[in-house]
Formats: C-alpha cells, sequence, structure tokens
C-alpha cells in the first residue's frame, strides 16, 4: 500500500511539473532565417536567371531547413510559386502583389502568427539612381508569434539600399518610424526585429543606427553578441576590430561580416534572449557554391528564449490573418501606380531643373506664357458671348 501510494504521488508531481515549466521546457530555443529571395521580374532584376525556377528552387531549400520562422523580403510577382513549397510552415502571412504595389515581405512559421500589420517607409531615396527605392512600397511588416505559449512580436523589414548620403539620412529616417511605432505598438513585449537592413555598424554613419537602436532603443544584435564578442565597433578599439575583418575577407562585407541581414532582440514580461548561433549562408544550386539564390547571402540565426519569469500578456488581443478583399487590394494598386507616378513626374522636374536650368526655365516660361494667352483669349470668347 505504501509504495502503491509513493508512486501515485510521484506520478502526480510529474503531471503537475509542466504547469509550472512549461514555456522553459518547450520554448527553449527559436531559430530565424531572412532571406531577401530576389523575386523581382527577371526585366527587373540584376541577375541572369529564371526567376520562376529560382524562387522554387530556393522556396523547396528553405522549406527544408528546419527552421522555425523564415522572414523573406522581395517575395513579389512569384509568391504563388514560392509559398507553393513551402509546405512545412502552416502559419504564413498574405502577399500584397507584385512590384510595385506589394512590399515583397513575407512571414512563414510552424508558430500561429497574429495581428499582422505593414507599415511602409513615410521617406525613402531614389527615383532614378539608388536603387530607385522610392518606387517600391517599402516598409515593414509586424506579426505576434506565440511560440509554445510565449508571445513574441516580430518585425520583417527591408530598407533603403545603397549608401549615398541621400539614402542614409532615409534609412535615418526609417529607423526612427520603426522605433516610434515598437514603442507604440510593442510597448512591455518581447521584440525581434529580422530582415534586410541594409545597414551595417562600421557602415552608414549618418543613419546612427547605434545610437537608435541600442543606446536608446534598447536592443541588441546576434551578429554583433555571437561573433564580435558584443563589441559594435564604435570606438577606437572597433577600428582595430573593422581592420582585421576587412583583412580577413580582402575588404568586403558583403554577406560575410557585419552584413545586412540582421536579428536584433530586446526582452519584454520576463522573457530574456540570448543569441547561441549566427551565421550568414549561401543558398545556391551552383556546384561551385558561388552564385547564390538570393540578392546576397542570407542569414541563420538561432536564440535560446529563458522564460523562467516569463509572464503572459492577459489582454493580449489575437488576430488572425485575413487576405484582403479584392477592392482593398484594388485601392491599393491604384495608390502605389499614383503615387509612382507622382514620383517620376517631380523627380523628372526636379532633374531637368538642376541638369538644365536655363533650357527648364525657358520651357516653363514658354508654359507660362501658353497658360496665360489661352485664358485671355477666353476671356475675349466670354465678353463678345455677353
Amino acid at each position: 500500500m505504501k509504495k502503491y501510494f509513493v508512486t501515485l504521488l510521484l506520478a502526480c508531481l510529474f503531471l503537475c511539473l509542466p504547469h509550472f515549466s512549461v514555456f522553459a521546457e518547450e520554448g527553449d530555443d527559436l531559430s530565424i532565417i531572412s532571406a531577401n529571395v530576389s523575386g523581382l521580374p527577371a526585366a527587373l532584376s540584376k541577375y541572369d536567371r529564371d526567376v520562376p525556377a529560382a524562387q522554387k528552387t530556393l522556396a523547396g531549400m528553405l522549406n527544408e531547413s528546419g527552421y522555425d520562422i523564415i522572414c523573406v523580403q522581395e517575395d513579389f510577382g512569384y509568391h504563388s510559386v514560392f509559398a507553393a513549397e513551402m509546405t512545412n510552415y502552416p502559419y504564413q502571412t498574405y502577399t500584397t502583389g507584385a512590384a510595385p504595389m506589394g512590399d515583397g515581405l513575407n512571414i512563414f512559421s510552424v508558430y500561429p502568427i497574429y495581428n499582422v500589420e505593414r507599415v511602409t517607409w513615410n521617406d525613402s531615396h531614389g527615383v532614378f539612381t539608388d536603387g530607385s527605392d522610392a518606387l517600391c512600397l517599402k516598409g515593414f511588416i509586424r506579426c505576434t508569434v506565440d511560440v509554445n505559449g510565449i508571445l513574441i512580436d516580430l518585425y520583417n523589414v527591408h530598407m533603403d539600399a545603397y549608401r549615398t548620403d541621400g539614402d542614409q539620412k532615409a534609412k535615418k529616417a526609417q529607423l526612427e518610424q520603426l522605433m516610434a511605432y515598437i514603442d507604440e505598438k510593442s510597448e512591455g513585449m518581447p521584440v525581434l526585429i529580422v530582415g534586410d537592413t541594409n545597414l551595417t555598424f562600421h557602415t552608414d554613419p549618418l543613419v546612427e543606427m547605434h545610437r537608435i537602436l541600442i543606446e536608446e532603443g534598447g536592443f541588441a544584435d546576434c551578429w554583433i553578441e555571437v561573433k564580435n564578442n558584443g563589441n559594435y565597433m564604435q570606438g577606437s578599439d572597433g577600428a582595430q576590430l573593422i581592420e582585421r575583418w576587412y583583412a580577413r575577407f580582402g575588404g568586403h562585407d558583403w554577406g560575410r561580416w557585419d552584413s545586412v541581414e540582421r536579428v536584433l532582440y530586446r526582452g519584454g514580461a520576463g522573457l530574456n534572449f540570448e543569441p547561441v548561433r549566427f551565421e550568414y549562408e549561401i543558398y545556391t544550386d551552383d556546384p561551385s557554391q558561388i552564385k547564390a539564390l538570393t540578392d546576397h547571402r542570407m542569414m541563420e540565426c538561432v536564440l535560446k528564449l529563458d522564460a523562467d519569469e516569463y509572464e503572459r500578456p492577459t489582454d493580449s488581443e489575437l488576430l488572425v490573418p485575413k487576405d484582403s478583399s479584392a477592392v482593398k487590394k484594388a485601392i491599393r494598386a491604384v495608390n502605389a501606380v499614383i503615387r509612382m507616378a507622382c514620383l517620376i513626374i517631380s523627380s523628372g522636374i526636379a532633374y531637368l531643373a538642376e541638369n538644365y536650368p536655363i533650357a527648364f526655365a525657358s520651357a516653363v516660361a514658354v508654359i507660362l506664357a501658353l497658360v496665360a494667352f489661352g485664358v485671355i483669349r477666353r476671356r475675349r470668347k466670354c465678353r463678345r458671348g455677353h
């Protein structure tokens, strides 16, 4: 009888344990991939490739990666081809369409995702130059991921490309917009920023990424913490580190060290993140292993979740993502076309005024004269009619 009672007691204790440690046991690690999938049409792509075939092959590789969450950028006109291969990821965001109507941002997850919101950058740079970022609805997509009971706000971003002063000023405004949004929408929540930032800590000084995200935003960067011993390369010792990295890779940083695909993290609600793995990888079907199927090297990251003190918000509203109606898609498309046309016209006028001031002034004078002549003529006709 005594033996039976002890066995029963141990069984009860065993059954009770998951109730107290479900977050720590089940949500131990979270693995993430970020990839710019280069899904632009072949006519706009900088690569000589069969884009639909490349999208299919890349998606198949990502689908078999075994990672929990995959954030993609430039997932434009071939989303249906790409998503059809992602059968291991039951939770997916809905596409917003091809460029220039769509933002190219999507998320594939083994965990449920809720509260999906898409935001376009208020500032961008480059219509005819510097990547023509202004012609595309770049921005970020935010969602809440439920990782075995742990709610994490995830932001997948795609920022302006290139490193001219104009690009850097635009990216600074984008970071400030992102942080203002996070402070409003994700207050107190654990947050991950993932994506193609087109930023590094050792370049783009005008962006002030370290000040905005690290010093004031309270975030930490996974590559810096895992690969650079937590040194953000801001001081004199940082300059020496930069020289070492340049020497190691022959001066090339793109996709090898401190590159543009990033994961930044900030704890909240008692949950803390600890990055344990970060790598820049090439997914390719090229036998030489040189030509990536992505726009540049993608990144793989694993974070350990310390949930011993996690408290799930009791007032969280979790809304399942729904595809936009045909009407909303049509309105979005019309707005995107109008926006693009206005940008092209205004930029064209600015270009002519800057590079051909005399011809531009003469053309404006002729147009104004014709308008004035037309107005005078119309008034004379009106007077004769009376």
